[in-house]
């Protein structure tokens, strides 16, 4: 039945309904079947209903089983919208026995999820949870269990995702953080979706204490640092760091206790280890430590280090060149970086004010010939470009 039809036209859709026991088939084939779910047809509604109609519905919409049909794609397609939909049909859905049963095996399957049938699953699971305000993924007590096994799967890390952020309070006691944490260092890929999916969540999360509590504990930090150090994926990496970084700027305290496992040196990706300086360098004397190293690290990470001892005042800065033994570690290096050179450049300008801290070396000659150096430096430590950085010119003439 189309638009132009005339309301005496006949609905063939509704002459299916008509006769006895029509095939689940036939009906997904009628045109007219989501615009007669919108406008309530009661004959529909109420073939829908019945236990044979939500397997039919279920088969083509959440399995393989008629992936032979030259029109499985459409059909199934249409199947999910049909379990989907805003009708009177989701509180039967949402009570069914039979679908409960089939969802239930669906989880329980050992086999890697169908993409296809996967990306149906999630619509169909996040439609029934939100339509009962949470209470429906209750009852599936494995469901985060089972959903981490194809968490590589993009619907599934969304689904995962907006379950957690949207109905944590109803699912806690489902432990949904805690199955993530602890798969998080099962293999390179799960550890790369799950770590994108927990910055996700705590970065939308910062007002519900339970999950950023979850996120705290002490334990919890220590997996995401060695799953940082140990995964082979850069991204995976990468995103716990940034999710740390967030972490410690909202709670200094847990990573102040954890900062010697911060050490940049001992992260793989470069952008890893800038992440990993921010944190490490809670404490100047690890930040001047890191500076001091006979082999540097990269520019953009010891530019960020003298950038955070800029704000250090002069005496705890003077306590920090003596804890990390500076003077001395920067004495025996044959040859100097530019973010060493500016290192001398700031003690040069706070040990006035230093207390207790031998400085007699300043006066020899790496130092001395050091401090000539710092005045040339076009570019200014804890700049966005590396020091002694200069353009080219281009000749316009």
């Amino acid at each position: 039945m189309t638009f132009w039809d005339t309301e005496a036209a006949a609905d063939p859709l509704s002459d299916l309904l008509s006769q006895d026991n029509p095939e689940i088939l036939e009906v997904l084939c009628q045109e007219s079947i989501l615009l007669q779910l919108i406008v309530k047809n009661e004959l529909l509604i109420n073939y829908l209903t019945k236990h044979e109609s939500i397997e039919g519905l279920f088969d083509w919409s959440l399995s393989l089983k008629y992936q032979n049909h030259p029109k499985y794609d459409t059909i199934s397609r249409t199947a999910t919208e049909v379990m989907v939909s805003d009708s009177p049909l989701v509180s039967v859905f949402s009570q069914s026995d039979v679908l409960l049963q089939k969802i239930s095996v669906f989880l329980s399957s050992e086999d890697e999820w169908d993409p296809f049938c996967a990306g149906h699953f999630c619509r169909v699971l996040l439609h029934l949870t939100k339509s009962t305000k949470g209470e429906y993924i209750k009852k599936l007590p494995n469901v985060f269990m089972s959903m981490i096994k194809n968490v590589t799967l993009l619907s599934v890390s969304e689904l995962i995702t907006a379950l957690i952020k949207d109905f944590y309070s109803q699912i806690v006691d489902l432990d949904p953080i805690g199955i993530l944490f602890q798969y998080l260092d099962k293999n390179d890929d799960v550890s790369r979706a799950i770590s994108i999916i927990l910055r996700d969540i705590y970065l939308s999360s910062r007002e519900q204490t339970q999950i950023i509590d979850e996120y705290g504990k002490k334990e919890v930090i220590i997996k995401m640092i060695h799953t940082a150090k140990g995964t082979n994926s850069d991204l995976c990496s990468i995103e716990l760091l940034r999710l740390m970084m967030e972490m410690m700027l909202n709670n200094p305290d847990p990573f102040f206790c954890l900062r010697d496992m911060f050490n940049p040196t001992e992260f793989r990706p470069f952008a890893a280890k800038g992440y990993a300086a921010h944190i490490f360098a809670i404490e100047p004397a690890h930040a001047i430590s890191i500076l001091c190293l006979e082999e540097p690290s990269h520019w953009n990470i010891d530019s960020r280090l003298l950038h955070q001892l800029k704000s250090v005042p002069a005496s705890s800065f003077g306590d920090a060149i003596n804890e990390a033994n500076a003077l001395e570690k920067l004495s025996k290096l044959e040859k100097l970086s530019p973010y060493q050179i500016a290192l001398i450049g700031m003690i040069n300008d706070s040990m006035a004010h230093f207390e207790g801290v031998d400085v007699s070396l300043m006066q020899t000659d790496i130092f001395l010939n050091a401090l000539k150096k710092v005045k040339s430096f076009g570019v200014p430590y804890g700049g966005d470009l590396p020091i002694g950085f200069k353009p080219n010119k281009i000749n316009a003439e």
